[in-house]
């Protein structure tokens, strides 16, 4: 009989890295303007860096959980995932991906942290007006970061 990765933070830690690992040799590809410092692969660079890290942490946490199980010879229920959840979050990403070309960066960000808020966090502790502020501020701070201090142009849509 096989044996099955009961802790999914090994699986998911392995693919993630390896997500990472893509990413990084994809960014080496990018051009680098004459005289700049930081080009057009910085970012990419710094993010597959940073996922490369965590995910490395993840799969270290899950092998060590997975050898504790083991060496407690103890077997522990398959917790149930929350699939509607997973498939709403998803569905706004996907959104965000496809609508931001044409509505612009600010337009589509605010909304998409604004519902991925809304979906993550339990209905007990939800606080629109906290979302509304924190969506604005993170999705105009990122933006000013990158025009003003990166000078990255990030889609402008119709703003532009």
């Amino acid at each position: 009989m096989a044996k099955y990765i009961k802790n999914g933070d090994i699986l998911a830690g392995a693919v993630l890295f390896l997500i990472g690992m893509f990413m990084l040799i994809n960014a080496a590809v990018f051009g680098r303007a004459i005289n700049t410092g930081i080009g057009a692969d910085f970012f990419p660079k710094i993010v597959s860096c940073a996922l490369m890290t965590v995910s490395a942490g993840l799969l270290r946490s899950g092998i060590k959980a997975e050898k504790a199980s083991a060496a407690n010879n103890k077997t522990e229920p398959v917790k149930k995932g929350n699939y509607p959840v997973f498939a709403a979050v998803l569905v706004v990403f996907l959104s965000y991906v496809f609508i931001m070309p044409v509505l612009g960066f600010i337009i589509t960000t605010i909304p998409f942290l604004f519902f991925l808020m809304l979906l993550l966090v339990p209905k007990k502790k939800r606080n629109i007006p906290l979302f509304l502020g924190v969506s604005s501020g993170v999705s105009l701070g990122t933006y000013l970061l990158f025009v003003k201090v990166f000078f990255v142009m990030l889609p402008m849509g119709l703003l532009g």
